[in-house]
């Protein structure tokens, strides 16, 4: 209990005595995951801006990334009281860009993108209404989930990893050696080498036990970034501004401008009356649903708040419904899908148990307008987050060690689990880890069924739900879709 009658009361409604947390724990969590995920207001903008399309305006982008991740944080918290903060996926966001608003993709244009983000937030709105979600979810084996939450962690540690451009690929996208950005051939190697020592002093004192050992490493780096540019500001130069440049709010009218292209009726029409704009819809929805359980799964477990049948947790239907609602008002706001992000986990390993942390991190998250002029440092520099990627990497850490709790005497689980993180990694994308890993879980799971009714000379007995099949059939359909749209053939 606290000596100020306004603490105890949010201490009541948010249960933060309950689940053995603190109201400072909670605010270092919101804090954490805000650094966490700073990099998102700036990536998810220059890919978007990338898309088909006329008038697009990267600051308007960047607006509305802000607007749709503090509205989707902000009702998190409140409603459904737990540390998880939302905002546009990496990942789909590309998809977007690359594939659907893509002259080499799918042809549409950026707002008839945005369109095809809009239905499929309403298809995944009828989904949650029904006990369809509940039990796909409920009936997956523990094992399996925690397959997800590993290859999430695995995920995330090469992000970060790639965020500091510790790795890198070449031209033909095949991966170089680590260390390849150190060399002077890549005009920003300094800043690498920041986010490389970053790195090191993050995994050194989060083993160490080092309490808010990711705010200390980002002052570090900071610091070490502010050093760099006083020794030579080219080093800290990327497309032509400086890192510790003061931008503008002059481009922010354009926000007005690009969501009344969104609501014109002629972009509504031709993109429903496009046979293609459904395939698009499908692939939202399929990436937007299975990104978001995976993570609900993970953070759950990280935060101790998931159940062992976790489809009678009601926070959980309730962060679906928001996770809709972001995502259907993230199109508005000119984003491709809001979701549930994996940084919240960042919030999570500091402390955060409540919905508190997800609030304190929507009000940061709004301040970034404000504060925009100087956001510079944090913002990629050559493509490199020297200040937020060793945060990433670390999350990704703390979800691998959930493999100890894996059933390793099962075969199944090993090879799921090695096949399911490899894609992820290779594929770049946490989908394409679960379509491959839920392919292969069907075919051996299947071909062990069929080993057994040969070998006893009984009934092909199949030993998997009809939740698992029906996600294994998704999962080998949307990885022929996938193949077919990278191939170039749809």
């Amino acid at each position: 209990m606290y000596n100020n009658i306004f603490l105890n009361k949010v201490d009541s409604f948010f249960k933060i005595g309950e689940r053995s947390s603190t109201i400072k724990k909670e605010i270092i969590g919101g804090l954490s995951t805000f650094l966490a995920m700073m990099y998102i207001f700036s990536v998810n903008p220059s890919i978007l801006s990338a898309s088909n399309g006329t008038e697009i305006s990267e600051s308007a982008i960047f607006l509305g990334t802000v607007l749709s991740s503090f509205l989707g944080t902000f009702l998190i918290g409140l409603l459904a009281n737990v540390p998880v903060s939302a905002a546009p996926g990496m990942g789909i966001n590309a998809f977007f860009a690359y594939t659907v608003a893509s002259t080499s993709g799918f042809g549409l244009n950026y707002y008839e993108a945005l369109v095809c983000v809009f239905m499929s937030g309403l298809f995944y709105t009828i989904i949650v209404m029904t006990p369809i979600r509940s039990k796909m979810i409920g009936l997956l084996p523990k094992d399996l989930k925690i397959i997800m939450t590993v290859m999430i962690g695995f995920f995330l540690s090469y992000v970060g990893m790639v965020n500091i451009g510790l790795v890198s690929s070449s031209a033909d996208g095949k991966f170089s050696e680590i260390g390849h950005n150190f060399s002077n051939s890549n005009p920003n190697y300094p800043v690498v080498i920041v986010g490389t020592i970053a790195l090191v002093i993050g995994v050194i004192l989060h083993y160490c036990k080092i309490r808010n050992s990711i705010i200390y490493t980002s002052l570090i780096a900071l610091i070490m970034l502010l050093i760099v540019w006083f020794i030579n500001p080219y080093f800290t130069l990327s497309n032509g501004i400086q890192a510790f440049s003061i931008k503008e709010f002059n481009e922010f009218h354009n926000f007005g401008t690009m969501m009344k292209s969104f609501f014109a009726s002629d972009v509504w029409i031709s993109t429903l009356s496009n046979p293609i704009s459904y395939l698009a819809i499908f692939t939202f929805l399929y990436v937007d649903f299975f990104d978001t359980s995976n993570s609900i799964i993970a953070l759950g477990k990280m935060s101790n708040l998931i159940s062992e049948d976790n489809s009678t947790d009601k926070w959980i239907k309730k962060i679906n419904y928001i996770d809709c609602a972001s995502t259907i008002g993230g199109a508005i706001l000119l984003n491709s899908s809001v979701t549930v992000i994996s940084e919240s986990g960042v919030g999570i390993r500091y402390g955060a148990r409540t919905g508190l942390a997800s609030l304190i991190n929507s009000l940061l998250i709004l301040m970034v307008i404000p504060i925009w002029p100087i956001m510079s440092p944090f913002m990629p520099i050559g493509n490199f987050q020297p200040i937020t990627g060793h945060a990433i990497f670390i999350t990704g850490l703390c979800m691998i060690s959930q493999m100890k709790e894996m059933d390793f005497k099962n075969y199944i689980n090993v090879a799921v689990l090695s096949l399911s993180s490899l894609f992820a990694i290779l594929g770049y994308s946490i989908s394409s880890g679960l379509s491959w890993g839920m392919m292969f879980y069907l075919f051996i799971v299947l071909g062990n069924d069929i080993k057994d009714s040969i070998k006893e000379k009984k009934k092909t007995k199949i030993s998997l739900n009809y939740i698992e099949i029906i996600i294994s059939l998704l999962s080998i359909i949307f990885i022929v879709f996938d193949c077919l749209v990278k191939s170039g053939t749809i």
